[in-house]
């Protein structure tokens, strides 16, 4: 029986194949394609359409295999970029200069905006924001942006709330 290979695509041989080459087979599974999904980066670049990453039956280096994906060229508006349908997390950076949806074909995926950098997780299905709603305790707020000029206050537990300066009846204090 010949080889398999995982969702990532990393081959897994039958017992006794690749006999005398087994060792560069092992070499490549170790040395190319698991220490791509754990730590490389791959650049996609957009040129005025969306783009769609695969995979193959393949130890050689494939983008959605990639941890981090560096986004670059010219989108000429927001795009996708359409990952498969496998369990896996991304880190995007966005370096194009329009929003870049990241998402699994036929699902609504997550908007990356331009400039930013935000961790995912494909989740087999969809693609979901991974730190999104991160708990006050845990360091996070659960928001995208801050109201200008305006001070954070919080008991540490609850969602962080705005008080903005100048408005009647606001005023900063301390207990």
């Amino acid at each position: 029986m010949p080889s398999t290979y995982s969702n990532l695509k990393i081959q897994l041989m039958e017992t006794g194949e690749n006999v005398g080459v087994w060792g560069t087979v092992t070499n490549e599974n170790l040395g190319t394609a698991i220490e791509q999904a754990l730590v490389q980066t791959a650049t996609i670049t957009f040129a005025s359409a969306n783009v769609t990453l695969t995979l193959t039956n393949s130890n050689a280096l494939q983008d959605a295999r990639a941890l981090r994906l560096n986004l670059t060229g010219t989108t000429g508006g927001a795009r996708d970029l359409i990952v498969p349908a496998i369990q896996k997390p991304y880190i995007i950076n966005n370096g194009t200069a329009d929003t870049v949806t990241v998402k699994v074909s036929g699902q609504t995926g997550v908007a990356v905006p331009a400039g930013r950098s935000y961790l995912l997780y494909n989740n087999g299905t969809d693609v979901v924001n991974a730190l999104e709603g991160l708990s006050v305790v845990s360091g996070g707020t659960g928001l995208e942006t801050l109201t200008a000029n305006a001070a954070l206050i919080g008991n540490g537990t609850s969602s962080v709330k705005f008080v903005s300066p100048g408005t009647a009846g606001n005023a900063l204090k301390s207990n």
